[in-house]
């Protein structure tokens, strides 16, 4: 595995501070810090995260030797590729919130629930 190597290699060659890639990644840079030394290696997600940022598939990030194969700064993945989420995802696991709360509230509080009239709202109704 090379992900320590080429997460320094690949932060570098596209003038990126460890503080930068924290930030990007929601980690500290002590954190970051650590990846690169290979003290701790980066959960899947964070690791998603660092392959978007660094416009490389998991692939290169993790098993190829970047620094051996000369690897040439590329242009991170354009922005609605990293920071946008699938919104019908976000939408699903909204409704799927909500309807938790509303049953919590049918359960708790059985007043409130049918004065906000949730049963046809949510689609979970008993009337």
């Amino acid at each position: 595995m090379y992900i320590s190597e080429n997460i320094n290699l690949l932060r570098k060659n596209q003038g990126f501070t460890q503080k930068d890639v924290a930030e990007k990644i929601g980690k500290t840079i002590a954190t970051v810090s650590d990846y690169e030394k290979g003290r701790s290696l980066p959960p899947l997600d964070i690791t998603v995260k660092l392959c978007n940022l660094f416009g490389v598939t998991l692939d290169e990030l993790v098993n190829r030797d970047l620094a051996r194969e000369g690897y040439a700064a590329q242009q991170p993945l354009p922005k609605e590729h990293t920071d946008k989420p699938n919104q019908e995802l976000l939408n699903r696991l909204l409704v799927q919130k909500l309807e938790e709360v509303a049953e919590e509230l049918k359960a708790n509080y059985p007043e409130a629930y049918r004065k906000l009239r949730l049963e046809g709202l949510i689609g979970k109704g008993d009337g």
